[in-house]
């Protein structure tokens, strides 16, 4: 796999969507960083500016507001649905959803050992892991549409700026993928 901008960006936001820890400011601080290094374009200086943000934002927040609010979020409670569905089956249409899941499975992709295999942490992780699979028309469709709604879900849902932000980042990404 060959390590690029796009590889380097798909992981920061699988990262953000871990249940905050300790290290996960280091870590996106090391990603930024590779991500800085191979960005080429205008577009790629852009989307890590928009990165920055997001960890800008991570620093700004107390390690218990975030944790509190990735459960409000995504946890499930008693008979009732999640805020944000973590999941990205939810956001595209039940044959492509499994179309997908299957592809996750069939790669060489090591699923995210504590996420569900249709974890939004996994799907954009095996874009990470397969960035070039995006030049395919109806993979880009897919992950637009994906995208998409979970960042709209996000950003509806969520009271804290960290979450916003990786909402706007993530919409950026897909506006830019559309073009």
């Amino acid at each position: 796999m060959e390590e690029n901008f796009y590889h380097h960006l798909f992981r920061f936001y699988a990262r953000t969507l871990m249940f905050p820890y300790d290290e996960m400011g280091q870590e996106l601080q090391y990603l930024f960083r590779q991500m800085e290094k191979q960005a080429i374009e205008p577009i790629e200086a852009q989307l890590s500016g928009r990165a920055l943000e997001v960890i800008n934002f991570y620093q700004g927040e107390e390690m218990s507001a975030l944790q509190a609010e990735y459960g409000r979020l995504f946890s499930i409670k008693e008979n009732e649905r999640p805020l944000v569905d973590i999941h990205f089956l939810p956001y595209t249409t039940p044959a492509r959803g499994e179309a997908f899941l299957d592809r996750i499975y069939e790669s060489d992709l090591q699923v995210a050992f504590d996420e569900a295999p249709e974890s939004m942490l996994n799907f954009i992780g095996f874009f990470a892991f397969d960035a070039d699979s995006l030049t395919d028309p109806e993979q880009r469709k897919l992950f637009v549409e994906i995208v998409n709604g979970f960042s709209s879900a996000l950003s509806d849902k969520t009271i804290l700026n960290f979450y916003k932000e990786i909402s706007r980042g993530l919409n950026e990404l897909a506006v830019v993928l559309t073009d």
